[in-house]
């Protein structure tokens, strides 16, 4: 068993791409050799260097290299994804995912500034309002939005499968995930309720000498979005507490 939890940190060889994204998923810092543009043998260099890490190997030779060099190594003997990731569970290393950290690049991510996430959206042509949707994570260097949305739950149905994560641990991860969502979207009813009940009353003034019949509808419908917006903060108080 290895332990350490998240302050574990890794480097993968070439051959375990798609297993570094997981780990990354996963919080855990992990470097992936093709990304290090290495001038020479990437064997010796990973070998070398980066000794605060546990190289993760498919190389049985460059595994023994580092057994002689008393360098700590994990030999991977699964092709398959979900195999792999089964041989470093049993050492116990988790696979519940977080957002901390980028899948492509290693880096710990963020919250967008409104204008960050507005500038990604627009240059993927997402039209839809992530921010009111979803709570929103962004890697400075990548320039990437990250949220719960369809490739999550693509996720969550894949570590549920291969029994990363079980059944309730995965309701209880899906039941955060609604909340989060219904948070953003609590705050955005709020917001847009405020504007219209602004906009109600402000149409009630004006024609108030023309018609105060008109005028006292207006600002019973004022009314009633108030009452709205005071059940949708005790929700959101509920959600937050």
């Amino acid at each position: 068993m290895i332990g350490g939890g998240w302050s574990l940190k890794f480097i993968c060889d070439r051959m375990l791409g798609k297993l570094t994204t997981w780990l990354r998923i996963a919080g855990y810092d992990t470097l992936y050799v093709s990304e290090l543009n290495i001038l020479g043998d990437e064997d010796t260099y990973m070998l070398r260097n980066h000794r605060d890490r546990i190289l993760i190997t498919k190389d049985r030779n460059l595994y023994a290299r580092c057994l002689k060099e008393e360098r700590k190594a994990i030999l991977i003997k699964s092709d398959r994804l979900a195999g792999q990731m089964k041989e470093l569970q049993k050492l116990g290393i988790s696979f519940e995912p977080v957002m901390d950290r980028c899948s492509v690049c290693n880096s710990m991510l963020r919250k967008p500034s409104a204008e960050e996430a507005r500038r990604v959206m627009d240059r993927e042509g997402i039209s839809e309002d992530l921010a009111a949707k979803y709570e929103l994570w962004y890697c400075q260097r990548c320039d990437k939005l990250y949220w719960m949305g369809s490739h999550w739950r693509n996720m969550m149905k894949f570590l549920k499968e291969n029994n990363f994560i079980s059944s309730k641990e995965g309701e209880l991860m899906e039941l955060g995930e609604n909340l989060t969502k219904l948070s953003k979207l609590l705050h955005h009813w709020i917001e847009h309720s405020k504007e219209h009940t602004s906009k109600y009353l402000e149409w009630a003034e004006k024609v108030e000498a023309e018609n105060p019949e008109i005028a006292e509808l207006l600002r019973k419908a004022a009314k009633k979005f108030r009452e709205g917006e005071e059940i949708f903060e005790k929700a959101l108080e509920r959600i937050e507490e």
